[in-house]
């Protein structure tokens, strides 16, 4: 990156808190929530999943209710999303008008999950100024954070473009099809020893800024995003989070500022294991003895585009509260073997 783009703001919904402390706390004390859904499996069993009860997510606002949806799971990505973005967008923010830049679970063939009015839906549900015609859906899974992020440093440093962009991500697997896609896949975690993960869901939101913004409107960042790194698929596949990782953590940094936490996307699927493994092997005098290594998706399942941003979310909620006070790798794969990185600093 040229320069460090500033967290000023964050929010977060998921199946441990509604907010970002309750969700950064839950996960700090170990706190696990995924329970059995009305979804059932090939055997006729209810999936077990991270979420949420729908008696914590706001209603749909009445002038949404007889849009056309593209599919089941939009008004359950648009309840989702409605608390991340508040909490994100509150106090100074609330009536301020930003495009948002949002990672979106990847479609099914011949099944799309969100239309094209999903953002315009989401400025009406949040009651929030979301800038429409300069908002952008990443469709990329847990990759899709990162790409957002890259898009939204390219907007952000062009002078007399916006100010602030919000970053964030959404996804929930309670929904038939995507369980049903996955229980094909045998990637559908049921009981006993399997290569699979239990599915979850969450929204995530970062509003997000650069340093001479920060000073212009008089705040005090939350974080530092001072490094982001994008790679696609190579071959053999599990050395491309290494090469992301790589990216990141070979720019200069002060001295003896070693990564000391790590917020990781391992789903409990060997492939990210082994990604992570050969990652760290290679990058090993990066990291402090002892390094911490949280990876949410322990606690809420695998929420797929929502997990990038919730970990970074996160980690930068345990800098405010002091308990990370170093640097933060923060890094995420889809599916297709994107792997997206970046290194978090306290703010300040």
């Amino acid at each position: 990156m040229t320069e460090a783009l500033a967290v000023v703001r964050v929010g977060v919904c998921s199946p441990i808190g509604l907010d970002t402390r309750q969700t950064a706390a839950s996960i700090r004390a170990g706190i696990t929530r995924k329970r059995e859904t009305w979804v059932l499996d090939g055997e006729l069993e209810p999936v077990v999943m991270g979420h949420l009860d729908d008696t914590h997510l706001p209603p749909i606002a009445p002038s949404l209710r007889k849009c056309v949806r593209a599919s089941p799971l939009e008004p359950r990505l648009l309840r989702l999303a409605t608390r991340a973005i508040q909490e994100a967008l509150s106090h100074e923010f609330t009536k301020v008008e930003l495009p948002l830049y949002l990672a979106t679970p990847r479609p099914l063939p011949g099944y799309a999950f969100l239309s094209e009015q999903f953002i315009p839906m989401l400025g009406v549900q949040t009651e929030r100024r979301l800038t429409s015609s300069a908002s952008r859906m990443f469709a990329d899974g847990r990759a899709g954070m990162f790409t957002a992020i890259a898009a939204a440093r390219d907007q952000l440093l062009i002078p007399g473009h916006a100010e602030f962009v919000l970053v964030g991500g959404v996804d929930s697997h309670l929904d038939h099809e995507r369980i049903a896609a996955l229980e094909r896949d045998g990637r559908l975690r049921t009981s006993g020893p399997q290569d699979a993960f239990t599915p979850g869901e969450a929204a995530a939101c970062l509003v997000l800024a650069t340093a001479a913004t920060c000073r212009r409107r008089g705040l005090t960042p939350l974080a530092w995003i001072t490094a982001l790194a994008l790679a696609e698929p190579c071959e053999p596949r599990r050395t491309t989070l290494a090469t992301a990782c790589s990216a990141v953590l070979d720019q200069p940094r002060g001295e003896g500022q070693l990564v000391h936490l790590v917020m990781a996307g391992l789903n409990g699927e060997s492939s990210s294991a082994n990604a992570w493994g050969v990652a760290f092997v290679r990058n090993r005098e990066h990291f402090a003895e002892p390094l911490w290594i949280e990876h949410p998706a322990e606690y809420v399942g695998d929420c797929g585009a929502a997990l990038a941003p919730l970990m970074l979310g996160t980690a930068t909620r345990f800098m405010q509260a002091g308990v990370a006070t170093g640097p933060t790798l923060v890094w995420a794969c889809s599916d297709p073997g994107r792997c997206g990185a970046l290194l978090l600093y306290p703010g300040g």
